[in-house]
């Protein structure tokens, strides 16, 4: 006869980052990177990379490509100690 028995598991998230880089197409050059960091499993804010967004568009510069997620994203279950993915 089997007994049944649970058997709790830890369960510890891995690190994770995100990054959303603006580029300059003219002048082929990052304008800026901004990082975001949390948990595996986690929803990434982009409310900053938003902001970034509308404030360059109010400068003057024009969108050629806009990539920054309008979707609920989550961190994924990559390890990101070496930088983002």
């Amino acid at each position: 006869v089997r007994e049944n028995r649970v058997i709790p598991v830890t369960y510890t998230a891995n690190s994770a980052a995100a990054l959303v880089r603006f580029i300059d197409n003219t002048e082929h050059r990052t304008l800026t990177e901004l990082e975001s960091t949390g948990k595996t499993d986690e929803i990434i804010d982009f409310d900053k990379a938003n902001a970034q967004l509308n404030s360059y568009l109010d400068r003057g510069y024009k969108l050629f490509a806009n990539e920054i997620p309008t979707t609920e994203t989550k961190f994924d279950t990559s390890d990101d100690i070496d930088g983002p993915s």
